[in-house]
C-alpha cells in the first residue's frame, strides 16, 4: 500500500510509531509493509504478522511459517531474537493489532466528526433535526 497523500510505501517504523509504547520508533527500521495479517496462512510478501494468542492456538507457534511465506516483519508478546528480520515485541498484540491497523490504513477515525446526543426527552427529536441539518450541508 502507497500512501496517497506522501506517495510513499506504508513502512514498519510508520506505522509502529503509532503505538502507546514505551520504546523509541528510531530504533525500528523502515521495511516496507504491503499489508498485515493474522493468520499465518494469508501473509503475503511484504505483509506484517502480528502473533495472537487464541483460546486454542498462539500465533507464536506460526512465526516460522508466517516468515516463510514472505512476512517482512513480525509483532508479537513473546520474548524472541529472530535472524533478519524485524520483531516487535509489545505487552499486548491484540491492543497493538487495533493500532497498527489504524496507522497502516491512515487513521480514518481522525476524519470523522461525532455528535452526542444525551438527555431524557427529545433525543429522537434532536437527531432527526441534526441528521437532516448534516444531510443538507453534505
Amino acid at each position: 500500500m502507497v500512501d496517497t497523500k506522501q506517495n510513499e510505501p506504508i513502512t514498519l517504523k510508520r506505522v509502529v510509531s503509532e503505538l502507546p509504547l514505551q520504546f523509541s520508533p528510531r530504533d525500528v527500521p523502515e521495511t516496507p509493509i504491503t499489508g498485515i495479517a493474522i493468520d499465518n496462512r494469508r501473509v503475503e510478501k511484504g505483509n506484517l504478522f502480528v502473533a495472537l494468542k487464541g483460546g486454542s492456538a498462539d500465533g507464536h507457534d506460526y512465526i516460522p511459517d508466517a516468515i516463510s511465506r514472505g512476512a517482512a516483519a513480525i509483532v508479537g508478546e513473546e520474548p524472541l531474537e529472530l535472524a533478519g528480520i524485524p520483531y516487535i515485541r509489545v505487552e499486548n498484540s491484540r491492543q497493538a493489532l487495533t493500532w497498527l491497523a489504524a496507522a497502516y490504513h491512515g487513521n480514518p477515525a481522525r476524519k470523522l466528526t461525532v455528535i452526542g446526543v444525551t438527555g431524557t426527552d427529545g433525543k429522537t427529536t434532536t437527531c432527526n433535526l441534526l441528521t437532516g441539518s448534516c444531510w443538507f450541508q453534505g
